[in-house]
């Protein structure tokens, strides 16, 4: 009977590991079971527009419309995807003239969105190459990278692509290895707006990169998931893959995704395109990509490539989608350049010009992860662990909270809420004034006074206070509070019982105001708090 119950109980899948979530969704799931009416999602590489909300393009709608009035059906695609698609998913990446002389050496296959095109692809190498060929990915990069290409067997390197010092791309890091890759290896670019960095190569390195590829035997695969996006212009965003495939001669591969430019994220629509040097090896590869999408998806879903067709084949609709890469790219770049300035006009610690330097949807912060995870926990702003934002989430109705608790973040990493033990080891005043302004507790006030006595400039501190706490109601009692309780008083009201006012008049209209609220027992009851 034991062994029977024993039997029973066990699974197939005992053995099965438990594998943690994924990083980015993990974080999404944490912010949607925030209940913090000021929390903000900056993880999920989501545009959003200036209100905060999704944004359905107008040429998207536009395309559904005009879809919806000719009748849907919900017939199979072929195998390999919307032939018209797939057509002009080729010709926008590789523009009308490449496109016109590399057509009978292409193959495409439809695919869902960029990861399926970059698994397409990865199966196609595996197929066709023996042994395996080395995949080279730049570190760091797009989390998926690694887990597509280690999942079908390949030995997946990395190489340094970022320099934590110059907060740009390590191009000599990239140029070395390159120099010494083993011949016949893949390399994974990305083609524009490089995730997470937003550091791409000047053209002139491009250049030199494609010369290097060529010269070393390398195949390019480029992750295309970004292209007009990240400028506003297609061609200027495609311009290392039409380089690398027309001026050098390299095949190469191509992994396009609509999610982000065109904003369907989840309809999941994306085109692994192959350049080939000959009509053979496009025929012979179209047909093995044809089995592979068999076997992994029979054929791919059809509406989201619909709406994509309809606009890139319409020169009306696609004008108007380039209107919208425009509206994109300009908010993104506004609301970058605006954080920018917060930053440095509120005297945030360290240098950030490499905000501005960057491109695209994300900025890239170099802040250590313990900075993270503090936002994260004490401020609910949520970003990646590598302090990879959404610029896109930002918008000019959180910004200026965004950049204030940035400061906090950065500037009280040592802190603790028990005081300020480390002011005489070299924090900075507006580490303590920054502590105060989060510390609206009985608890955070003890420790905010603790902090400036024992700082002795408390002068400067309030000034500095007044500057940083912004769009809060109680701003006014809590800076009479701290302004009143650094003079001696027990409580605030004791503040007509003391001849501070006529030797330290208050630094502040906003703190002037919050002592004669609490002298005229507008706002009296600190004291009976303490008790």
């Amino acid at each position: 009977m034991a062994t029977e119950t024993q039997t029973l109980t066990q699974s197939w899948f005992d053995r099965a590991r438990f594998i943690p979530p994924d990083a980015i969704f993990a974080l999404t799931a944490q912010y949607l079971a925030d209940t913090s009416p000021y929390k903000v999602n900056l993880g999920q590489g989501t545009y959003r527009d200036k209100n905060g909300s999704p944004w359905v393009l107008p040429s998207v709608n536009k395309s559904r419309e005009l879809l919806s009035s000719q009748g849907l059906a919900h017939e199979y695609l072929p195998i390999v995807g919307l032939t018209e698609f797939r057509k002009e998913a080729a010709r926008l990446a590789l523009g009308d003239e490449l496109f016109a002389k590399k057509q009978k050496q292409l193959a495409t296959c439809q695919s869902l969105s960029g990861t399926g095109a970059l698994h397409l692809a990865g199966l196609l190498l595996r197929a066709c190459k023996t042994p395996l060929p080395k995949i080279y990915v730049p570190e760091p990069t797009w989390s998926n990278h690694h887990q597509v290409f280690s999942s079908l067997g390949f030995q997946c390197e990395s190489f340094r692509y970022y320099s934590p010092e110059t907060r740009d791309v390590d191009i000599d890091s990239y140029y070395a290895t390159l120099k010494s890759a083993e011949p016949n290896s893949v390399v994974i670019i990305h083609a524009c707006a490089h995730n997470p960095t937003g550091c791409d190569p000047s053209k002139e390195q491009w250049r030199e990169l494609a010369r290097l590829f060529k010269e070393r035997q390398l195949f390019p695969l480029f992750d295309a998931a970004y292209l007009g996006f990240n400028s506003g212009n297609v061609d200027s965003d495609a311009f290392a893959i039409r380089w690398f495939i027309e001026k050098t001669g390299l095949e190469a591969g191509v992994c396009l995704s609509f999610a982000k430019n065109m904003g369907l994220y989840g309809e999941r629509v994306g085109c692994f395109l192959l350049a080939t040097n000959t009509e053979q090896a496009a025929v012979n590869t179209q047909s093995m990509l044809e089995m592979l999408q068999r076997s992994e998806v029979s054929n791919p879903p059809a509406y989201g490539a619909k709406i994509a067709n309809t606009i890139l084949s319409s020169t009306t609709l696609r004008q108007a989608w380039y209107d919208d890469l425009i509206t994109m790219s300009d908010r993104i770049r506004s609301m970058r350049k605006a954080l920018y300035d917060k930053l440095v006009a509120t005297g945030a610690p360290g240098s950030w010009e490499h905000l501005i330097r960057q491109s695209g949807m994300f900025g890239f912060l170099g802040l250590s992860p313990s900075v993270v995870l503090r936002l994260r926990e004490q401020y609910h702003i949520y970003m990646a662990d590598n302090s990879r934002i959404s610029i896109a989430g930002l918008n000019d109705g959180n910004v200026d909270d965004y950049t204030r608790k940035i400061v906090l973040g950065t500037e009280t990493a040592f802190l603790d809420g028990r005081g300020n033990e480390e002011s005489k080891t070299g924090i900075t005043n507006r580490v303590i004034v920054a502590e105060a302004a989060r510390n609206e507790t009985e608890e955070g006030l003890e420790a905010s006074i603790a902090g400036f006595q024992d700082n002795g400039r408390s002068r400067e501190l309030l000034d500095a206070l007044t500057r940083i706490v912004t769009t809060k109601e109680d701003t006014r009692l809590y800076l009479a509070k701290i302004d009143n309780r650094i003079a001696g008083n027990h409580c605030s009201c004791d503040y007509a019982n003391t001849n501070w006012g006529s030797t330290w008049k208050p630094l502040s209209p906003e703190s002037e105001v919050g002592v004669r609220e609490i002298w005229n027992g507008q706002a009296c009851g600190w004291r009976t708090r303490r008790q």
